[in-house]
């Protein structure tokens, strides 16, 4: 019905054309073909060079039927073979030309292919490839043919164009650039591998294989090519990547930095594994097994690296849980003529835990504001920060460092672990720039609602002697 409508439509335009030229005093076109007839509409063709369609062997053009219904999706029945495949059927270039591969691949002809790709018509197609081609050269000749099409189709010189280049890594050789060189590689040697497959050959040497029928071989893959691209991407030090340690356990490389890693490897040594399964590789050692053609690679050992001096080599850490290092002192003096300021918290809290400390002989002293402390504060022994409406990064970070400026024996911090975003990071770094601080977290799960409880745990902490937790 779709192909009635298309060819009633064509000779609805033709009568209007006819009826202006004749207004305009032009001479009539050649009649045109009624209707009620079933054989396909022969139409003037619009190349350089026009074809009649009327030679074309029947068997070459089922078979362009055939792929053109395969390629684009239409029933065979709708494509005849005097309809326009751009303007009636929709069929750009890059769709012509990929028709044009695969029939040259079954049929084989001696016209170029830029020539079948500008064919019009199903028709015009089966008369240019209605003489059988030439026989192909001798597969000693195939990878000099193979090097000679991509330079003429690139303009690349051929002496560039190296069998073991990645036409799209390392020339910049596009899909649909590759699919011409195919069409045309096939219309010069013939080949029974699909052009899908051609198209996806990612060296000349791998063409010439398939077109010469040998299976492309895969390359020895050396750990040592795996292990450098892992170090340019990252960043590591070449010694540092040991061929066992686990990707993203012990060297952080994430999924999408893992990913990037997969296709520079792929790139430069080529694989017949999917990237997927490439990416899921946990160690070197097992990307280099699946790149060198092994599908189950074994558990990697570990091969010893030689220590260098420009970084250490990575162990697997793993955090776990400790008891307290110390309990509290009973010792009764241990706060005894402390001065230690209580910031933040509830103003109950604040005065609970001022009223205990001073109870243990130190001078508590509730700070209202997160100002930075005046200059004239020269002592200050200790801090205590209780858990307050909001998080005390980053707002409290200016006091918290004059207070660090008059070097105390105590920075104690109590919160929930949603408030203490980045407090753990901060201790340690006080710890490590200020040494002679103890520098404590306390996170908890739920803050006691009796401010006593609370006091209770900062008067522990405060009353535990160093070390720090690591």
């Amino acid at each position: 019905m779709v192909a009635d409508f298309i060819r009633s439509t064509r000779e609805l335009v033709a009568a209007q054309r006819d009826v202006l030229l004749g207004y305009l005093g032009a001479p009539p076109p050649h009649p045109t073909v009624p209707a009620a007839v079933t054989a396909p509409t022969e139409l003037p063709v619009t190349a350089a060079a026009p074809v009649q369609p009327t030679s074309a062997p029947t068997s070459a053009l089922d078979t362009i039927t055939a792929v053109i219904a395969e390629r684009t999706g239409y029933p065979a029945e709708m494509v005849e073979p005097g309809l326009d495949l751009e303007a009636d059927l929709s069929i750009d270039s890059i769709k012509r030309t990929e028709i044009v591969g695969e029939l040259v691949s079954r049929l084989g002809s001696p016209v170029p292919v830029d020539d079948l790709v500008r064919a019009r018509t199903a028709d015009e197609l089966a008369c240019l490839l209605g003489a059988s081609g030439s026989p192909a050269p001798a597969s000693a000749d195939v990878a000099g043919v193979v090097t000679a099409v991509i330079a003429e189709r690139t303009g690349y010189p051929a002496e560039m164009v190296e069998p073991g280049l990645d036409l799209e890594a390392d020339l910049s050789i596009d899909s649909i650039k590759r699919t011409e060189i195919v069409g045309e590689l096939v219309a010069l040697l013939g080949s029974q591998v699909p052009v899908d497959d051609l198209v996806r050959a990612r060296t000349a040497e791998e063409l010439a294989g398939l077109l010469g029928g040998l299976p492309a071989e895969p390359s020895a893959v050396d750990s040592s090519a795996v292990i450098a691209v892992i170090a340019d991407r990252t960043g590591y030090p070449v010694e540092m990547i040991e061929p066992g340690l686990d990707l993203e356990a012990d060297l952080s490389i994430d999924s999408i930095k893992r990913t990037e890693i997969v296709g520079e490897l792929v790139a430069r040594l080529g694989s017949s594994v999917s990237v997927d399964t490439l990416v899921r590789a946990r160690t070197a050692d097992e990307l280099t097994a699946l790149l060198g053609g092994e599908t189950t690679p074994g558990p990697a050992e570990a091969e010893p690296v030689a220590k260098s001096s420009d970084g250490v080599v990575p162990t697997r850490q793993v955090l776990v849980p400790v008891p307290a290092p110390d309990e509290p002192t009973d010792d009764p003096g241990a706060l005894f003529g402390a001065t230690i300021l209580v910031f933040g918290g509830t103003s109950s809290a604040a005065d609970a835990l001022a009223d205990r400390l001073s109870a243990h002989g130190a001078l508590a002293v509730p700070v209202p504001s997160a100002g930075e402390l005046p200059e004239w504060v020269e002592r200050v022994d200790g801090l205590v920060c209780l858990p307050g409406d909001g998080p005390l990064l980053p707002g409290g970070f200016a006091f918290i460092k004059s207070v660090l400026a008059r070097r105390p024996r105590w920075l104690i911090a109590i919160d929930e672990p949603a408030k203490a975003l980045g407090l753990a990071g901060f201790m340690r770094t006080v710890r490590r720039e200020h040494p002679e601080t103890v520098a404590r977290l306390v996170e908890l799960a739920d803050v006691p609602r009796d401010d006593e409880a609370l006091v209770d745990i900062a008067v522990d902490e405060l009353r535990t002697p160093a070390p720090n937790p690591s």
